[in-house]
């Protein structure tokens, strides 16, 4: 690096902005080079001047144009504010709950209804087939809604 490269640091330098390896290398450079050194001692100078310096009072216009923009403003109102990053998250786990609910909790099964049979064949068992015979007994075994209450 050159001087002149050096020289653009400087005022960071002052305003301890540089950090690590930037700092370091402009404390180097500074150790050997005179010029450098000057106007380093200037930027200093500088600073302190500055900072000796009286701030110079905004006049009155400035202020009252200032506090008529901000002062008529309304403000936001409470609603406006309200953090609403819990809503998603929060609506997430219930969905994600009530599904689990609706995977996990299957249905109570419907009570099964006894098929009508003709009423002759259902007093007279010596009329009907084997395989009637078989579904008659099922019917029978089958509870009824009026079992189920």
């Amino acid at each position: 690096m050159t001087c002149d490269d050096y020289k653009e640091l400087l005022s960071a330098y002052v305003d301890r902005a540089l950090h690590g390896d930037e700092r370091t290398a402009v404390q180097s450079h500074l150790d050997e080079c005179q010029a450098c050194r000057v106007e380093l001692g200037l930027l200093i100078r500088l600073k302190e001047r500055l900072r000796a310096e009286k701030m110079p009072s905004l006049p009155p216009e400035v202020i009252s144009g200032i506090e008529s923009e901000t002062l008529l403003q309304s403000s936001p109102s409470p609603r406006a504010r309200w953090n609403w990053s819990w809503a998603i998250p929060t609506l997430t786990v219930a969905a994600a709950l009530g599904a689990w609910m609706l995977w996990h909790f299957e249905k109570a099964p419907e009570p099964r209804l006894r098929a009508p049979l003709p009423i002759a064949r259902a007093f007279s068992p010596k009329a009907i087939s084997p395989e009637e015979q078989a579904m008659l007994a099922l019917h029978r075994s089958t509870p009824s809604l009026d079992d189920l209450q």
